[in-house]
């Protein structure tokens, strides 16, 4: 590839957002590179990746969500259109719930939020579920499979030479009148970091306010446990298929490291046992970080004093039916003006 050569944006970060927003770029057929060295550690191979159009603590739908989830069964349509694999998942979610609870539910389920709680059940029923709950269904959610989606894109983007396997160097960027040097060799307009946690690290946008958690997760094999629901209580038993579920998350402020815990999967195996009562095994421990704001809204846009610099960060628990919407309106922000 002949790097030297002048782009209309740089994209800094292959995560979600980053990924995302090179796909809006290139619908558009806008010039650009995506810089990402690969190592790995984006929280988004972290997440779960799942998706809902309630916020079940309130018994309200999320502000927007509707449109979200439209925009992203497009999106995630198209991008199995261009590469030929599926990468969303459309399952529905089982809430458990204690007999106190269920009122509440079964009101919320008559009125504003009927479209989406399709029923509210005293004693739910299903194989490998512990007795004792009552559960509400609710449609629409799913999942995206973040690590194969960023996978096979990244192959797809380095098929058509979009992808520069490097960081960009915050000390080599230089700015000019027409826009920025990227590691001595890329020239583009404009520059829009999508670094996930390492925004904490981004002298550009020390600004944003932008909070790190971090998440641990189990995967387990438990062959007598229903894979027809997403399973939710304090934790979720994530369906991965063959018998397989991903089970998470944890949330702490502490030590800010990828290394699993043995607290996190102790806490996380004491409440798993609580939802379920046949017999597990687990296969695997993970943990990242997690970027979000104080408002839980991604932060996207304009650098507040440097013209051509962007973010796209803080995309949290909501980031797969938020990030395909973002994406859209930043790249009509980006885009070369006609």
């Amino acid at each position: 590839m002949n790097h030297k050569q002048r782009m209309e944006i740089v994209i800094a970060g292959q995560g979600l957002a980053g990924t995302l927003l090179a796909w809006e770029l290139w619908k558009r057929d806008i010039r650009f590179r995506i810089f990402d060295p690969g190592y790995g550690n984006h929280s988004s191979l972290a997440a779960a990746g799942m998706f809902s159009l309630l916020a079940a603590r309130r018994l309200k739908e999320m502000e927007l969500a509707g449109q979200q989830y439209k925009v992203m069964k497009e999106t995630f349509g198209q991008i199995v259109d261009e590469l030929g694999r599926k990468f969303l998942h459309e399952l529905p979610t089982a809430r458990l719930m204690t007999n106190e609870e269920i009122p509440a539910w079964e009101i919320a389920a008559k009125g504003g939020i009927s479209h989406l709680v399709k029923s509210v059940y005293p004693e739910f029923k299903a194989m490998g579920v512990a007795n004792g709950y009552g559960a509400a269904i609710i449609e629409p959610s799913g999942y995206i499979d973040l690590p194969e989606f960023l996978h096979s894109m990244r192959e797809w983007m380095a098929t058509k030479q979009l992808l520069i396997e490097e960081s960009v160097d915050y000390n080599s960027l230089k700015t000019s009148a027409n826009g920025f040097m990227i590691n001595g060799h890329t020239k583009s307009r404009k520059v829009i970091f999508c670094e996930g946690p390492s925004i904490s690290n981004n002298p550009w946008f020390n600004y944003s306010n932008i909070r790190q958690n971090k998440g641990e997760w189990i995967e387990i094999e438990a062959p007598g446990l229903s894979q027809e629901h997403i399973i939710k209580k304090e934790i979720f038993i994530l369906p991965l298929g063959n018998g397989r579920f991903r089970v998470g998350a944890t949330f702490s402020h502490g030590e800010m490291d990828h290394n699993p815990t043995e607290a996190a999967r102790t806490e996380l195996e004491e409440k798993l046992r609580t939802m379920i009562h046949v017999p597990y095994r687990v296969t695997d421990h993970r943990a990242g970080i997690r970027p979000s704001s104080r408002n839980r809204l991604p932060v996207a846009g304009p650098h507040r004093d440097i013209p051509g610099l962007y973010i796209f960060n803080g995309l949290g628990s909501r980031g797969v039916i938020q990030a395909p919407w973002y994406a859209k309106i930043l790249c009509n922000e980006i885009g070369p003006q006609k």
